[in-house]
């Protein structure tokens, strides 16, 4: 992996970690374009990206998760609650992922982001509620059925939390506070595999890593206000992810 594959998915990665396009998706895909075998092998770097995003979600957020630590904590406990529905998906991640591993299939995930962005966008009901603890096992169980490369974590939760009727800066903020254990735990798993792997590790340089680190860091800081200012607006991504699964579709079958 050289410095210029580490900057780009850096970008990839910051970029569409939080937009409601499908971080894992497009990863692949780029992956694929630059010609990038054997993906186990890279996932320490995969691992740097994402702790890169992490802390930038953390910044972010400081606020938010201070509140998770407030007396009476029922933030918390609407946030243990959302986690509860991954811990089924270590039984079936693995399967899961040798199956649609293929960057073949991502077209077709690509266009069942798009049509959640859209019945969200269409069908949100908007209503000062707060987020109850039936929501948040709601909008949990989304996220975990998002496990599929190309089909958007925030999109699915955030789509889920407005047709629940929870306003957009709601929705948006349990969605990323959300993603914080499912990007630790998702990394722990990535960070023991990868010392499964050690030996082909060793043959990236540690600058790669750090590189990938501080770009995905600052991409993800600029694509979190982005999102914010893009809050009713999804539609846009809704239409992009519908052009890229197309032509993704159109690339792997034609």
């Amino acid at each position: 992996m050289t410095i210029l594959d580490a900057i780009i998915l850096g970008i990839i990665q910051g970029l569409t970690e939080f937009l409601p396009i499908s971080s894992s998706g497009h990863l692949l895909l780029a992956q694929h374009f630059l010609g990038m075998k054997d993906l186990d092998h890279y996932l320490l770097f995969d691992l740097s990206c994402h702790l890169g995003t992490l802390l930038s979600l953390s910044v972010i957020l400081f606020k938010e998760i201070k509140t998770l630590f407030t007396y009476p904590p029922s933030n918390l406990i609407k946030l243990i609650i959302g986690t509860l529905p991954l811990f089924p998906l270590l039984l079936v991640i693995k399967p899961i992922k040798a199956v649609y591993a293929s960057p073949q299939y991502l077209g077709f995930f690509f266009l069942a982001t798009s049509l959640i962005l859209f019945i969200g966008w269409y069908f949100a009901r908007s209503q000062e509620k707060s987020c109850s603890r039936l929501d948040a096992l709601i909008i949990g169980t989304s996220q975990a059925i998002a496990i599929f490369p190309g089909v958007s974590r925030s999109g699915t939760t955030i789509t889920t939390a407005r047709l629940l009727g929870l306003n957009a800066n709601e929705a948006i903020a349990f969605s990323f506070l959300l993603a914080i254990p499912a990007i630790v735990g998702g990394s722990i798993l990535e960070g023991y595999k990868s010392l499964q792997l050690n030996a082909h590790l060793l043959h990236i340089d540690l600058v790669v890593y750090f590189i990938g680190f501080c770009v995905s860091f600052l991409v993800g800081l600029i694509s979190l206000q982005l999102l914010v200012t893009m809050k009713n607006k999804f539609h846009y991504f809704a239409i992009y992810c519908a052009l890229l699964g197309i032509v993704t579709t159109w690339y792997f079958y034609a």
